[in-house]
């Protein structure tokens, strides 16, 4: 090779994958995190695409618009609620109970604060507990969808909870190994984003996404990710 570069670049399904045979860095061009397929890309290298950091504000407004709504809940399902409630115990009790109480407690108290603290506490439990929907992930138990939401809130700062998308994108993967699809996809998505947009902590790693939505593809069977699989373990590994 010379002093010139070299680059090819592959178009197709609205992706672009380019990559700089001097430096050998690959990337895939996708629309994620607001991010646009007619940026234009310098010296074939990853723009300096940076993700907006979210205020603590966002949801202020829906907030205060369902506080003033009429909480319609029919007394079956307010005897289930007041029984996962009991049942949760402040933490104690089985994971699906408390995570059916942070679902109360976000959805339709909006405390969100309370429900973060439900999530983490059903993500992480220890691995002698008993409830019998927890997985075993890294020597703890966990309830991947508790893990799932947290890292939702964790990516927003919903409520003016914690914002951390690192914390976040571990929470997916904590998730995902637990099993939750959508935590795969979400992770996978992540991978993908132009290295450094999300800050540190959220590593680029187009390979493992492949494999991520390999697995939400067949696995959870979700064969509306098809075509993007098709994308990403088809360019992502070249």
């Amino acid at each position: 090779m010379g002093a010139s570069q070299s680059t090819n670049s592959v178009s197709g399904g609205g992706d672009t994958f380019s990559a700089n045979n001097d430096q050998q860095s690959k990337f895939i061009r996708t629309p994620t995190f607001r991010v646009s397929d007619d940026d234009d890309l310098t010296n074939n290298a990853p723009p300096d695409y940076q993700a907006p950091t979210p205020t603590g504000k966002e949801y202020d407004l829906i907030d205060r618009i369902v506080s003033d709504l009429p909480s319609v809940i029919d007394d079956e399902s307010k005897e289930q609620v007041e029984e996962y409630i009991r049942s949760c115990n402040n933490g104690k009790g089985p994971m699906v109970a408390c995570f059916s109480t942070a679902e109360y407690l976000s959805l339709f108290l909006r405390k969100h604060a309370d429900a973060a603290e439900l999530y983490h506490n059903t993500c992480f439990r220890p691995l002698n507990d008993s409830s019998s929907n927890g997985v075993e992930v890294d020597g703890s138990k966990a309830y991947p969808p508790s893990c799932f939401n947290l890292a939702q809130m964790r990516m927003t700062g919903k409520g003016r909870t914690k914002f951390s998308r690192p914390e976040g994108y571990q929470l997916f993967d904590r998730a995902c190994r637990g099993g939750h699809g959508g935590a795969c996809y979400l992770q996978a998505k992540m991978l993908l984003s132009y290295p450094g947009s999300l800050g540190d902590g959220v590593p680029y790693d187009a390979p493992k996404a492949a494999e991520l939505l390999k697995f939400v593809c067949e696995e959870r069977r979700f064969c509306e990710l098809f075509h993007a699989c098709n994308i990403v373990i088809e360019r992502g590994q070249g």
